[in-house]
């Protein structure tokens, strides 16, 4: 028996323990945020991420600046992946028992730089000491922009599509990214998708989830997917190719949804923003299938779980 954490049996597990849908929580475990039904007013969308030093960013000079930059992002795209806008966020600092008042304070300041980079608040949070590494929690708060965006409204015949480029994050911009947040409002307001979520574990990886969360499977084009130049500057020395490192690197951070072919048409063809949107496949009744030329194949989501090598 296999007694080692692997993050998304954990994820499955509190989702199943959790007493389901209610009046005040229409969505919990299982999304990208949950939604929490405040009465008069729009709903609240409300999100997590944890950020470590040497698990999710190595040590450096400019570790402070960094680790605020992806706390703060990875959260937002959180937001941007339900439809939202981002409104506040709280922290949870942890310091080196080392630490100085300047490290504190270093952190801080790169979070407010985001804040007000993002035009969010900065609502308040907490520190503590502990042996480790420099660690940052980020809770952020929002409001759907429209109706949220959950993982599971595709539907067999969609067409599943994705901003920007894939694979290579690690390269650099897995903590230098920009969220979604402006391509979401503007997919809602000429859509809106039937399913989305961010690229954070790798794009056959995340589309599962949309699929398991909708109860259907896709057909992905490899020679549709959009395959970034840190993708191939990476594949050159490493035993992956660019296709591989686009399907299953992650923290891409970009966001992957599914639309009628109809709806699809109308947003590529009315689409203002500069980042690109590109049709990568297509919504069937079950499976997770990759299509080269003539051949397809169904494939394991692979990416990346904590837990897992």
């Amino acid at each position: 028996m296999d007694d080692a954490f692997h993050e998304h049996e954990f994820l499955k597990w509190i989702a199943q323990r959790n007493d389901g849908p209610s009046a005040r929580l229409p969505v919990g475990p299982g999304d990208d945020a949950a939604i929490i039904v405040r009465g008069e007013g729009a709903d609240l969308l409300l999100a997590m991420d944890v950020v470590c030093e040497g698990v999710h960013l190595e040590a450096g000079p400019d570790l402070p600046e960094r680790l605020a930059r992806k706390a703060v992002r990875s959260n937002l795209s959180d937001i941007a992946a339900m439809g939202g806008v981002a409104e506040a966020i709280v922290v949870g600092l942890e310091l080196p028992v080392d630490a100085t008042d300047a490290l504190a304070r270093r952190v801080m300041e790169a979070v407010r730089e985001e804040t007000r980079r993002f035009g969010v608040e900065l609502a308040g949070g907490d520190s503590v000491m502990r042996p480790g590494g420099l660690s940052l929690g980020v809770a952020v708060t929002g409001r759907p922009h429209r109706d949220a965006v959950l993982r599971s409204g595709a539907r067999p015949g969609d067409l599943v599509l994705v901003t920007g480029a894939l694979g290579g994050s690690i390269l650099g911009r897995h903590h230098d990214f920009i969220p979604r947040l402006e391509e979401a409002t503007a997919l809602v307001d000429l859509g809106p998708p039937s399913a989305m979520t961010d690229i954070s574990d790798g794009f056959l990886r995340d589309l599962s989830n949309i699929l398991e969360a909708s109860g259907v499977g896709a057909v992905v084009d490899a020679a549709a997917v959009p395959i970034s130049d840190a993708a191939a500057h990476l594949a050159a020395r490493t035993d992956m190719s660019p296709l591989e490192h686009a399907l299953h690197d992650g923290e891409d951070f970009e966001l992957l949804f599914t639309m009628d072919s109809e709806t699809a048409g109308r947003v590529l063809k009315e689409w203002k923003l500069m980042t690109p949107l590109t049709v990568t496949g297509k919504v069937v009744e079950r499976g997770l299938w990759l299509q080269t030329g003539d051949e397809r194949k169904e494939v394991a989501p692979g990416g990346y779980e904590h837990g897992r090598p």
